[in-house]
Parts: structure tokens; C-alpha cells; sequence
């Protein structure tokens, strides 16, 4: 059996999460949670829902993108993900128009809540091992 079919066959279910995913997923909640506690702590709660409100953004998109990047993978083109791929990104552009054009709502608090991805996936793989697929000779 080779690499490709071996990544190919993890990828393509969707029950098996890969274990780097499921740490990212739960660093970026982690992340998010703690930033929204501790800027409700800190400024007010209004500040600290904006900031769980743009985590739960940042969320949403690491899940629409592992979606998306698996079903690529996967070698078997499902037009269903690559187009809530292209709405999801034009939903967060449109959302981020909307939200500086009108003033609303403080950008600030969202920008940081949505920190939360990238926070969070460094934090999901700190102390995972790097693993390296080797290829067995048959």
C-alpha cells in the first residue's frame, strides 16, 4: 500500500479526524474561551461576547477549511464543500464590510476573538510529535 492511498483513505472519511485537527480544534476553543473570559474580566461583557463572537468565526473557518482541504485531498471532487468554501469566504468579507461601513459594533473586540485561530492552532500542536510517514518496502 502506498503513502498517497494511505492519506487518501484517512482523508476521505469523516469520521476519522485526523489527531493534529482534533488538537487544533480544541486549542482554538481553548484559545477562545480564555480570551473571552478574560476580556469580559477585564473591559466589560459586551466586549468579552463580541470577542466569543469572533472566536466562534474563527472557529467555523478552520472547520470549513479542514472540510475543504480533505475533500480536495480525497482526490474525489464534491462541488457541495468547494462551494461553502467560496460562500464562506464571501460571507466573512461581506460580514467584515458590514461591520466596518456601519460602526455598530466594535471591530476591535471581533479581531481579537478571531485571533483565536491562529492562537489556537499553534497551542493544538504544541508538544504533539512531528510524524513523518516512512514507505515499507513489500
Amino acid at each position: 500500500m502506498t503513502i498517497d492511498k494511505t492519506i487518501a483513505d484517512s482523508l476521505s472519511s469523516d469520521a476519522a479526524l485526523p489527531n493534529g485537527m482534533r488538537h487544533c480544534y480544541v486549542g482554538v476553543s481553548f484559545s477562545g474561551a480564555l480570551l473571552a473570559g478574560g476580556t469580559a474580566y477585564a473591559m466589560d461583557v459586551v466586549s468579552g461576547v463580541l470577542v466569543a463572537m469572533g472566536s466562534l468565526v474563527g472557529l467555523l473557518n478552520l472547520w470549513t477549511i479542514d472540510r475543504t482541504v480533505r475533500t480536495l485531498l480525497s482526490g474525489v471532487l464534491q462541488v457541495p464543500w468547494v462551494v461553502v468554501s467560496v460562500v464562506k469566504y464571501l460571507a466573512l468579507l461581506f460580514g467584515a464590510y458590514l461591520l466596518l461601513q456601519r460602526g455598530d459594533v466594535p471591530l476591535l473586540p471581533v479581531v481579537a476573538g478571531y485571533a483565536a485561530l491562529p492562537l489556537g492552532i499553534v497551542l493544538g500542536q504544541l508538544g504533539q510529535p512531528l510524524s513523518v510517514p516512512t514507505e515499507t518496502e513489500s
